[in-house]
Parts: structure tokens; C-alpha cells; sequence
């Protein structure tokens, strides 16, 4: 089964959580509290959800309770180190040029695995992906983005990062395995 936290208007998923009725939801509900059984899921999706919550570190141990435990998790952020993004601090650092987001988060990638391994996570993969309103932002240099894909590692080129996780099994079991101290 698969389950779509923060769905918005995707049908994706047997499972499409958000915190507002939409047609394409099936439970409303809040990431932080999500309102499931544990273990139920062998896959949940993430899509540009996490920036947006108070807690994230809460809303990935929501998900990693409710996901079996050979399951994946994929997140999708904004990528912080996009070199527009750079450039634009680096041009106005007392006042960054940024569109309205209502992001309360921003990671990257080391950042990113900092979180999901204090979470009980690891990393299987990175993706770097640009989002669709790329394609209808004006840009300056738009003429660049040929070239500098070429150049520019993946991490400094795309605005996303997506990352598939899954559940830290090596950590739990040598946590398990740890002789238990007794008393005297």
C-alpha cells in the first residue's frame, strides 16, 4: 500500500493525507499526528510537504512508524544549494530575493541526512529534479541553462532534491543487541 502525505490535488496512493479536504484526499489529517496504524505501508510519498512543517524531525518519525519495515520513504525539498539561489544571497545578502513560500525549512544534502539519521532513517538514494514551475519561470539567463547543466554538478544546477529512505535497520539492531547494564 502506498500513502501520499500532503497529496494536496494528487491521486497518487492508496492513502492521500492532507490537511485540508480535497478531491483527491481520503484521510485529513496532519503530518505531525498522522492518524494510522504502525507498520501498514510499503511505500509513502513526501512531495514538497516537510519545508512546510513546524516539525519536520515529528512528521518523519509519523512516517517511519506507519511504514513497514522493508518500506521506502521519498521525500522531495527544495534544493538550497540551486546556484540561483547562491548568486541571489551572494548579490543582496541583507535582503534575499525569494518568492512568497510559506517555507518554515530548508535543508541540504548533509543537512538533510543529519535529519533523517537523527529520525531513524538512512539514505538509499539522492535525486536532483528541477519542478515543474521551472518551466514557466522567467529567468534572466534562461539561454545559460543548457551550458551550465552540463558544468554544474547536479546538487548546485536543479531546485529539488528528492530522497528515498528507508528504515535504519543496522542502528536498531545494534541497539537491540546492546547487553542490558543491571543493577546491584
Amino acid at each position: 500500500m502506498i500513502l501520499n502525505v500532503g497529496c494536496g490535488l494528487s491521486c497518487i496512493g492508496d492513502f492521500r493525507l492532507d490537511v485540508q479536504r480535497t478531491e483527491a484526499t481520503t484521510v485529513v489529517g496532519d503530518a505531525h499526528f498522522l492518524p494510522l496504524e504502525d507498520c501498514v505501508f510499503d511505500k509513502i510519498l513526501c512531495m514538497e510537504v516537510l519545508e512546510h512543517l513546524c516539525n519536520p524531525s515529528k512528521g518523519i518519525m509519523e512516517m517511519r512508524r506507519v511504514l513497514k519495515e522493508d518500506g521506502t520513504l521519498t521525500i522531495s525539498v527544495p534544493n538550497v544549494t540551486e546556484w540561483r539561489r547562491i548568486l541571489s544571497i551572494h548579490r543582496h545578502p541583507t535582503t534575499v530575493h525569494c518568492p512568497e513560500t510559506k517555507h518554515r525549512q530548508a535543508w541540504d544534502a548533509v543537512a538533510f541526512h543529519h535529519l533523517t539519521a537523527l529520525t531513524g532513517l538512512e539514505i538509499a538514494r539522492v535525486d536532483w529534479f528541477d519542478h515543474a514551475s521551472r518551466v514557466n519561470r522567467r529567468e534572466r539567463y534562461k539561454f545559460l541553462n543548457p551550458i551550465l547543466r552540463k558544468l554544474l554538478p547536479s546538487f548546485l544546477y536543479y531546485t529539488h532534491m528528492k530522497v528515498t529512505c528507508h528504515r535504519a535497520r543496522a542502528r536498531e539492531l545494534h541497539r537491540d543487541s546492546l547487553p542490558h547494564k543491571s543493577r546491584h
